[in-house]
């Protein structure tokens, strides 16, 4: 192996940026190691009423420095597994090509007749995986001419807004019940130690009809640059009126530095600091929408405050994610909401930004007080970034293929984590300190999307200390405040196909409404259209599917 450099001798930011192909806390593609925090405590693999679920059964690998929890705290690294062991005997791919369909999130790596890293998962996996990879912005496209087509390949990415969905699931791919709930999952080891919550996603109708891809279930933050504060003991503001005070002291357009710049989430935060947090709010079986609520109306009040006292940046309506993310690393702005994934891996990149001036180890991340003090409530994610369907086929080809998704989950501490995330050594990966950092070759040609078919459980790190408690401690923090939305598994006709619009209309209004445009009497009215145009339809669906899946 490769001879360990010291991390001294290689730039800091670099470093956490090589670290899981970029993602320091592990989220983008790693894992959970042997402790127990996903799964269903009766280990019956039932989710009430009719859907099956794979039994939990978790992996014995490495003991983490900090444990996961039951409720998605996820297990902290602080060093990276040595000594990693064999997970699977051998390929499970038999020789065969499997034609894979899922979207890249970044630039798309040489094929595997120039790319080491790729003919080296061929080799191990036993497979031809030949994967199209689409980028986000073409997705919906790519994705409407391979359904309404009659060549669908093995595997297909399912977005969690797939238009239609129950009806294209049923219809076009493969029910996968029989092969993976409950005790049968235990044919395929590393997806049975997939997190419980992951699968819900999956659930159609009760049944399950793919492998998520999964993620954490706090999966948004709202960072701080702490160093930026003037005044340390606002750092934890115990309700919003501290919050509004934190907001003015760090505001100072003299200095071209202001609080935020990001409105939408910034009203989304502070309702849950009102509110319930979630977009629709089930209760007895009767589902409420965010825009009807009075707690949501209150965040509305508030946010224009914020926005009065001059607390937003001056581009924060017209400021995308990549300028917002900019924003804060460039001390413009000293709070920013996004996704919990980037901790580390977008904030002080100096090849992204050469101007960036974030430090991580200063970086937090702001857990939502009640309104007028005590506890506030957090978003919830869906535990899963969509999931992998499977092209109908007969049982043998279908367990050839669980097979080839199960090598692609094996978690931390195996060989074939160690391969997927890191590639060869030498050639692809380095170690500093104890991590594989990858190479240029390994940046260059690792960036096979094979993190969006599947995924192993989200751990934080492997990665310093320094780096990794931190994010720790928010999510112990977040956890227990953290409120998930109760769609997940269910689904709604109307809302595939009228819901981003009737969301873009409230959305547009909200952006006037905050600005003093126009006026919360108009927002009244505007929801009264909502229910009207669809909302009262999306809602009585949701209604339908939470009984029939009850």
């Amino acid at each position: 192996m490769t001879h360990a450099r010291s991390l001294d001798h290689l730039d800091r930011r670099r470093f956490l940026r090589g670290l899981a192909g970029g993602a320091l806390l592990g989220l983008a593609a790693p894992v959970l190691s042997g402790c127990q925090f996903g799964g269903v405590a009766e280990g019956s693999g039932a989710d009430g009423g009719g859907a099956r679920l794979p039994k939990y059964l978790p992996y014995a690998g490495p003991r983490p420095d900090l444990p996961g929890t039951e409720d998605g705290v996820n297990p902290a690294f602080f060093r990276f597994p040595t000594n990693p062991v064999r997970g699977v005997a051998e390929g499970p791919g038999q020789g065969r090509r499997v034609r894979i369909v899922t979207t890249v999130g970044g630039p798309v790596p040489p094929g595997p007749n120039r790319n080491g890293y790729w003919a080296a998962l061929n080799a191990r996996v036993g497979a031809d995986l030949d994967f199209e990879m689409v980028p986000a912005a073409d997705w919906q496209r790519r994705f409407a001419s391979l359904v309404d087509g009659d060549d669908l390949p093995d595997l297909v990415r399912i977005h969690p807004g797939a238009p239609d969905r129950s009806a294209l699931l049923n219809e076009r791919f493969a029910d996968l019940t029989e092969l993976l709930a409950g005790d049968a999952v235990a044919d395929f080891p590393f997806l049975a130690n997939l997190p419980t919550y992951s699968w819900r996603g999956v659930l159609n109708d009760g049944r399950l009809y793919g492998v998520p891809v999964p993620r954490p279930l706090a999966d948004t933050t709202m960072y701080i640059r702490t160093e930026l504060v003037p005044h340390q003991g606002r750092l934890t503001p115990s309700s919003f009126a501290e919050f509004r005070d934190l907001c003015r002291s760090v505001t100072d357009p003299k200095a071209r530095r202001w609080a935020l710049a990001c409105p939408d989430e910034l009203v989304a935060w502070v309702y849950g600091m009102a509110g319930p947090a979630t977009v629709w709010v089930e209760d007895n079986g009767r589902f409420t929408h965010q825009y009807e609520r009075d707690e949501y109306r209150r965040a509305l009040s508030a946010v224009i405050e914020l926005v009065r006292a001059g607390c937003l940046h001056p581009e924060s309506f017209t400021a995308d994610l990549v300028k917002r993310r900019t924003l804060l690393n460039t001390g413009q702005v000293v709070m920013n909401h996004d996704s919990f994934t980037v901790w580390a891996d977008t904030h002080g990149d100096p090849d992204a930004d050469p101007n960036a001036t974030t430090q991580v180890a200063t970086l937090r991340g702001l857990v939502p007080p009640g309104f007028d003090g005590g506890e506030g409530a957090q978003r919830g994610g869906t535990g899963n970034s969509g999931f992998t369907a499977f092209r109908k086929a007969d049982t043998k080809t279908l367990r050839r293929l669980l097979g080839v998704l199960d090598w692609l989950a094996a978690p931390l501490g195996t060989q074939e984590y160690l391969l997927r995330k890191f590639g060869r050594s030498g050639a692809d990966h380095t170690l500093v300190d104890g991590y594989p950092v990858l190479t240029e070759t390994g940046r260059r040609e690792t960036g096979l999307p094979t993190n969006y078919v599947t995924d192993s459980p989200p751990t934080l790190g492997p990665a310093p200390q320094v780096d990794v408690a931190p994010a720790y401690a928010w999510q112990a923090a977040i956890i227990p405040i953290t409120r998930h939305d109760p769609r997940v598994g269910l689904f709604a006709p109307t809302e595939a196909v009228k819901g981003a619009a009737l969301a873009a209309r409230m959305t547009a209004l909200q952006r006037e409404v905050v600005q003093g445009r126009r006026t919360l009497a108009e927002w009244d009215d505007a929801v009264r259209r909502w229910r009207e145009d669809g909302g009262n339809t999306i809602r009585s669906e949701y209604e339908r599917s939470f009984e029939q899946n009850s």
